[in-house]
């Protein structure tokens, strides 16, 4: 902020200077107030918004005299959500804030973590959903592969056995049916 005003204020020779300079003073920071309070801080795009802007005043006594001639200064600041701190209430200013953020930090994290979760569930869901349809298909073939099976090498009308059958009747060939496919005595396949 600017401390001309002030500085007038504390090297004014007479009372009349120091009354006109301390009020110059308030009327300063508080054009300083309404000038970042115009700037709408808490409405800029891409940020999240903004509670309070602090104005420090280096000086104390300087915060400290503005408020002594205008009690209503600090509640005309915080009206337009700006927080006047001079030294001796910048600290603990500060740590209320510094918590505060933790503790949105926290939040948005768990939020995160709440989201993340609710996606990992889908994803278990939809998982689960195609094991399962793993599992069927498996199945099927399964079962399609020993219909094959019995339909190849089992049973009086195999496909092996009539194949053999033409072979014993004198077909020429070249090949012979592997071994574990034609069936013992018992006619049970040997796979």
């Amino acid at each position: 902020v600017s401390l001309i005003a002030y500085e007038r204020y504390i090297n004014a020779e007479n009372e009349a200077s120091r009354e006109l300079a301390i009020k110059e003073h308030v009327r300063s920071l508080k054009a300083h107030v309404d000038g970042l309070s115009a700037k709408s801080y808490e409405t800029l795009p891409g940020k999240r918004n903004l509670d309070f802007v602090l104005i420090f005043i280096p000086v104390e006594p300087a915060f400290i005299d503005a408020l002594r001639q205008d009690d209503s200064l600090y509640t005309y600041a915080l009206d337009r959500n700006i927080v006047l701190a001079a030294p001796s209430t910048l600290l603990a200013t500060c740590r209320p804030i510094a918590h505060l953020q933790k503790l949105d930090q926290s939040s948005a994290n768990a939020m995160k973590i709440a989201k993340q979760a609710g996606q990992l569930y889908d994803q278990f869901v939809a998982f689960s959903a195609d094991m399962s349809k793993v599992s069927k298909a498996l199945l099927a073939a399964s079962e399609a592969q020993e219909s094959a099976i019995k339909r190849l090498s089992t049973g009086k009308g195999n496909l092996v056995r009539q194949t053999e059958q033409i072979k014993a009747l004198g077909a020429r060939t070249n090949k012979s049916i592997a071994d574990n496919l034609l069936e013992d005595e018992t006619e049970n396949p040997r796979l």
